[in-house]
């Protein structure tokens, strides 16, 4: 598994083979076309990335914004990752450690109905902290 920028063409490749728990959770935030939100989500980040396999496709795209003084890491998966599961997590766990020590503390947006992203965030020493706010009337 590789890790390069975000090409235009990743955007595309993303909303034809995201897992259903992600398009889920980028509808629940906006109606706006996968697409779009994976634009907006790299236009608005001080670093984004895609996860690649041998063939460069995508399997994860992800990406640190800055808010302030705040720092709110996002991360987005393709059907592809089941296949990479253990280096896509190895490589999560390295980036937020990496993050972390240059950014300070680091803030997960996540649909509580996610539960894959849920272990995944919290296998990453992440936890939750006071009550959850609703975004579109979900949690």
């Amino acid at each position: 598994m590789n890790i390069r920028a975000i090409k235009e063409s990743d955007k595309s490749f993303f909303a034809e083979y995201a897992r259903e728990e992600d398009k889920a959770e980028c509808l629940s935030v906006t109606n706006l076309p996968l697409e779009e939100r994976i634009r907006v989500g790299v236009e608005n980040s001080v670093e984004s990335y895609a996860f690649v396999d041998d063939r460069d496709n995508p399997c994860a795209l992800f990406g640190l914004m800055r808010n302030k003084d705040a720092s709110f890491c996002w991360l987005l998966t393709t059907i592809l990752i089941e296949q990479h599961k253990k280096s896509y997590m190895r490589e999560v766990k390295k980036f937020v450690k990496e993050w972390y020590n240059k950014y300070g503390i680091l803030f997960v947006i996540v649909d509580v109905r996610y539960g894959r992203a849920i272990k995944l965030i919290e296998w990453c020493k992440f936890f939750r902290d006071g009550d959850g706010i609703f975004i579109n009337n979900y949690e």
